[in-house]
């Protein structure tokens, strides 16, 4: 793991990236996001530039993945395809990978995640993965702590272009669910309820999981631990002044 200051600039310093991929024997690169370690960053679409890096995954068969984030214009330009999002109208990026895969919401579920084949250079392209975001609980004593979980769904036919067009949430639907979420705890005891009834109730009303999580943070929820041993339980409590 590289920190930002020590990590090869590109493309001047191809040949230490090089030497550090042979050295350690890696197998597998990633750099994120790609864009970071180009100076200057523009030059990340020039194929030329990008012909090393290129050469360098085939000659040590190491993958070398770049994660990058899709252009402004996808919010402005309602018919821009998957590809230009990607790697921006010039396609040098896009161009040079081997595949390109878009990661986004599911546009048939806000709970779930999306990863969509764009590009698979020689394959037909591999179906759209669905994944969904899990919050775990862990308890450590008298601390509640929340991890992030990823968990495979299954296959799907959703085009990456639908993808790319689903936003970030509805946001009428996240102030309806923040207002929703307000009542709810108040109704509870000291504003108090478990989590798991949270996301029951929530749900059984039409609010998907990650729509309340995004409420909770809108109006600062506190989240804790009520009760002590095998008697206690994860806690959403809302405070007022």
């Amino acid at each position: 793991l590289l920190r930002a200051e020590a990590a090869p600039k590109l493309p001047l310093e191809f040949d230490r990236l090089s030497a550090m991929v042979r050295e350690s024997g890696a197998r597998f690169v990633i750099l994120d996001p790609i864009a970071a370690h180009f100076n200057p960053e523009r030059r990340l679409h020039d194929r030329s530039a990008l012909a090393a890096l290129m050469s360098l995954a085939r000659e040590t068969e190491c993958a070398i993945i770049g994660m990058h984030h899709t252009t402004k214009q996808v919010r402005a330009v309602k018919t821009l395809s998957a590809i230009e999002a990607i790697g921006g109208p010039q396609g040098g990026l896009s161009g040079a990978a081997r595949a390109v895969y878009l990661y986004g919401f599911d546009p048939e579920d806000e709970d779930r995640r999306a990863l969509a084949c764009v590009k698979l250079n020689g394959m037909d392209k591999a179906a759209t993965l669905l994944i969904e975001h899990e919050t775990v609980e862990l308890s450590t004593g008298s601390m509640l702590l929340e991890a992030g979980k990823l968990r495979f769904v299954g296959e799907s036919n959703v085009a990456a272009e639908d993808v790319l067009s689903r936003g970030r949430g509805d946001k009428g639907r996240d102030a309806e669910c923040a207002e929703w979420l307000t009542l709810f705890l108040a109704s509870g005891s000291a504003c108090t309820r478990e989590s798991k009834e949270v996301r029951e109730e929530g749900t059984s009303v039409g609010f998907g999981w990650m729509t309340l999580q995004r409420a909770a943070v809108t109006l600062k929820i506190e989240k804790g631990k009520v009760g002590f041993g095998a008697d206690g339980a994860s806690a959403d409590v809302q405070r007022t002044n």
